[in-house]
């Protein structure tokens, strides 16, 4: 087949989290099975733009990928040149899959796929749950999603969610929404996999943006129980928290005992997951969790909350413990998993069975089957 994936966002913008990962990490993965896949998205990359050609289509790890500069509102990732491409070319792919809310890149590609008689496949990438719509902006939200996101997902063949609990969340924001599927994301084999780095002081992970929801200020205060340890938290400070966040730990007396070290990729990041003897995600919200699947393919006990959309991988794994969204929970499960020795080797041994099974190859074979029936559909109703 030949797909087209539009998002207003891509690698190496890596500042903008876990679709970024997701999203480049299923295209490679179709690229490898021998589909044709194609990428059309923006160059921003937060206040600036990446440093990449726009306009013409570059190979990015066996993705064709085609940057195109914005010309209008940046909030809403508006590119003129973006919507011409999608004019011109969408009727020349077999389906295409367009990705988050809020956005015009993604509600071009359904406007312009139904137009052209293309299926399309929409993934809301975790954006349409109601306590996140209620934080910011809700009233321009609520209106977004009824006239323009709310068509989106109605008309799509097939609505993509990464989790049961992403699609609960979805039905609370439109009850009526169907042909939902799911297929959670995927992880890469991570060279962590093979070295665990023993550390004098028990290192606890938190690995994710720096971002209101993510709860970093729960990890700290569960840090305040949890006598001679160290928090390390990876992730881009995107909305400037963290001096509000240090005052919080100087207030518990855990300040000396958190090591702030920005964005890590790579083999930088694989160091810090085999060095840490746990992880913990306690987000308010998370449609999926990239970094639960990556901990648990590290071999590294997971502490989260249900919430967490990976969380139900964990339970069925039981490569860690979910618990209430509480700083005592949260302590006493790390308490717990650093105690006893044997029971994180347990629970290493099934987060790395359960990672090998949501591979990306593997995932990517379970989206081609929602592809399959989207053209499949398309043909039929179109006779």
């Amino acid at each position: 087949m030949r797909i087209l994936h539009v998002v207003p966002t891509y690698a190496p913008a890596w500042r903008y989290g876990g679709p970024i990962v997701s999203v480049h990490g299923l295209c490679r993965a179709l690229a490898r099975r021998g589909h044709r896949v194609d990428v059309y998205t923006t160059n921003v990359d937060g206040p600036g733009d990446l440093d990449v050609q726009v306009g013409v289509p570059v190979d990015v790890d066996g993705v064709s990928v085609t940057y195109f500069r914005c010309n209008g509102p940046r909030r809403l990732f508006w590119s003129s040149t973006l919507h011409s491409a999608l004019t011109s070319n969408v009727g020349s792919f077999d389906v295409v899959h367009a990705h988050a809310c809020f956005l015009m890149p993604p509600l071009w590609a359904a406007r312009h796929a139904l137009r052209a008689g293309v299926p399309y496949v929409f993934s809301p990438r975790g954006m349409l749950v109601q306590e996140l719509i209620s934080r910011r902006s809700a009233w321009l939200k609520r209106a977004w999603i009824r006239f323009f996101d709310g068509r989106t997902v109605r008309e799509a063949a097939a609505v993509h969610v990464t989790s049961e609990r992403e699609r609960e969340d979805l039905h609370r924001v439109l009850p009526s929404a169907s042909r939902l599927q799911v297929v959670a994301n995927g992880v890469d084999e991570l060279g962590a996999n093979s070295l665990r780095i023993s550390s004098p002081i028990p290192h606890i992970l938190f690995l994710g943006r720096v971002n209101w929801k993510k709860g970093i200020d729960l990890a700290i205060r569960m840090l305040a129980m949890i006598p001679g340890t160290r928090l390390r938290v990876v992730g881009n400070d995107e909305e400037g928290l963290r001096p509000q966040l240090e005052q919080l730990a100087e207030a518990e007396g855990v300040s000396d005992r958190i090591d702030w070290l920005g964005p890590l990729y790579g083999e930088q990041k694989d160091r810090e997951l085999a060095s840490a003897e746990a992880f913990v995600m306690p987000s308010i919200s998370e449609n999926f969790g990239n970094t639960v699947l990556e901990a648990m393919s590290a071999g590294l006990p997971v502490v989260c909350s249900p919430e967490v959309g990976a969380a139900e991988l964990v339970v069925t794994a039981g490569c860690g413990l979910v618990v209430p969204r509480t700083p005592e929970a949260y302590a006493e499960a790390v308490l717990r998993i650093l105690a006893d020795t044997r029971l994180r080797s347990q629970m290493a041994q099934a987060g790395r069975q359960m990672a090998r099974k949501n591979s990306w190859d593997l995932k990517a074979e379970e989206m081609e089957g929602i592809y399959e029936s989207a053209v499949g559909l398309s043909d039929c109703t179109s006779k």
